[in-house]
């Protein structure tokens, strides 16, 4: 699956990122209890997948939950606890991903990037969805 790095503080976590994922690595790198399912997958040429549907499932979201991809370019991100206390810094290239789970982070790009950013919906607006560190 490459190398994952987990940033936990006691038994909780706050992010995992999937690191330079090998061509033939496929899989979730977030635990199946996890609120959001993030993984890697590679398919062959000519692959099928059934045509199917994903059954109705009550679900109770507390807390939003973040994929970055970066698709091209790089970025430095920073996790913080509830508490704003700095957990992680790493550094990701083309190719990497984070599930960020709870807390808070901050990202900062190292070059132009493109990142594909996937969260659970709807979203309110930056004033309803979001808690700044340094609000000003």
């Amino acid at each position: 699956m490459g190398h994952i790095i987990c940033v936990t503080r006691g038994d909780t976590i706050y992010a995992i990122i999937s690191q330079n994922s090998p061509a033939d690595a496929s899989g979730f790198f977030t635990p199946p209890e996890a609120l959001l399912q993030a993984g890697v997958v590679d398919l062959p040429d000519g692959y099928f997948s059934k045509a199917h549907a994903h059954r109705e499932m009550l679900r109770e979201i507390r807390q939003t939950c973040e994929v970055l991809f970066v698709a091209h370019g790089g970025i430095v991100v920073e996790i913080f606890d509830e508490a704003w206390q700095s957990l992680a810094q790493e550094t990701l290239g083309p190719g990497d991903c984070i599930a960020l789970m709870r807390g808070g982070h901050s990202v900062r790009t190292t070059k132009a990037t493109r990142l594909v950013e996937v969260k659970q919906g709807p979203y309110p607006g930056v004033g309803d969805a979001k808690i700044f560190r340094d609000p000003t």
